[in-house]
C-alpha cells in the first residue's frame, strides 16, 4: 500500500514527464502581428511619458513610451506628420517599435532610443513590398549602440537585439516613393 506522499510524488513525476513531452510538441510561435498608424502629432506629455496623435481617420490615440523615446519625440511640434509602428502583444496590448516623422530629414535617420545596443537591417522596396531580398548585398547591417544614430537611403528596415536578426519588413513611411525622415526606435523585435 502506498502512502500519500509516495502517491503525490508519483503524480508529480507523471505531470513533469507529461509537460516535457508537451513542451517538445509546442508549435513554433508566429511572428507578432504589426500595424502602422499615421496622422499628426497632438501632444507630448513629458511627465507622463505620453504621446497623443490624431490618426488620418480622425481618432486620437495615446501611447506611453520610455523617457528616451519621449525626449526624441518632444523635438517635434503639434501638427507635424507622424507614424507609429507597433506590434500586437495579445490581450489588446501593443508595443511601439518606432515613431517616425516623414520629411523631417532628407534621408531616413534612425535613432536608437531603446536603451540597448540593437541590430538595424535595411533593404530596398522590391515589387511594392519590404521583402523578397535575393542577395545579401541588398541588405544593410548596422550595430547601433543606445543613443546613437545612423542614416541609410534604403526605405525598408527592421531592428532586433544584437544577438538576433530580422527581415527588413517595416517601411520608412512617406507619402511618395522616396523615404525620408527621423525614425525613433522604441522597442526592437526579432
Amino acid at each position: 500500500m502506498r502512502t500519500r506522499p509516495a502517491l503525490a510524488l508519483a503524480g508529480l513525476t507523471l505531470l513533469c514527464a507529461g509537460s516535457s513531452r508537451l513542451a517538445a510538441q509546442a508549435p513554433t510561435p508566429r511572428p507578432l502581428a504589426s500595424g502602422t498608424m499615421t496622422g499628426t502629432l497632438l501632444t507630448v506629455d513629458k511627465p507622463l511619458s505620453g504621446l497623443i496623435i490624431k490618426t488620418e481617420a480622425g481618432q486620437q490615440m495615446a501611447w506611453r513610451l520610455d523617457r528616451s523615446v519621449i525626449e526624441q519625440v518632444a523635438r517635434f511640434k503639434r501638427g507635424d506628420r507622424i507614424y507609429v509602428i507597433y506590434r500586437e502583444l495579445g490581450g489588446g496590448d501593443r508595443a511601439v517599435t518606432a515613431v517616425g516623422f516623414p520629411g523631417s530629414e532628407k534621408k531616413p535617420v534612425y535613432v536608437n532610443a531603446t536603451g540597448h545596443t540593437v541590430r538595424l537591417r535595411t533593404g530596398p522596396y522590391v515589387e511594392n513590398a519590404c521583402s523578397g531580398y535575393r542577395e545579401s548585398t541588398q541588405v544593410g547591417q548596422f550595430r547601433l549602440p543606445r543613443g546613437s544614430t545612423t542614416e541609410d537611403e534604403a526605405p525598408c528596415w527592421c531592428c532586433s537585439s544584437i544577438e538576433q536578426t530580422c527581415e527588413p519588413a517595416n517601411r520608412a513611411y512617406a507619402p511618395s516613393d522616396q523615404a525620408t525622415g527621423r525614425i525613433v526606435l522604441s522597442r526592437c523585435f526579432p
